[in-house]
């Protein structure tokens, strides 16, 4: 990232380096410097390293990020693929952690 942050001081016209950057943004799960970095490099060079479907993809993810995940939620680890027996053991397990008579502690 520093060597990144160095090219665009030198040279701010340098749209590779925007992708770049951007590209790491969006593996960090920074959504929106994703984007800001993707819409500069777009402005320098509109075609060119696939800036457009990198923006349209964070602007997607960021999007997602936004939204709940229920299965990370209910700790599921595999997600989606999960079976109707694991979620409802999720569930239960959930509930039973989240109960108030369960969960409580006697404070006499």
């Amino acid at each position: 990232m520093t060597a990144l942050n160095r090219a665009i001081k030198y040279n701010p016209r340098y749209a590779k380096a925007y992708v770049k950057r951007g590209e790491v943004h969006v593996m960090m799960e920074e959504y929106e410097e994703a984007i800001r970095d993707f819409a500069e490099a777009s402005s320098i060079d509109a075609a060119g390293f696939g800036v457009q479907e990198k923006l349209k993809d964070a602007q997607r993810r960021k999007k997602a990020a936004g939204r709940k995940d229920y299965y990370k939620i209910l700790e599921i680890p595999n997600g989606k693929q999960a079976t109707d027996t694991e979620i409802r053991k999720a569930y239960k397990k959930a509930c039973l952690k989240w109960h108030p008579d369960k969960n409580s502690q006697n404070e006499e």
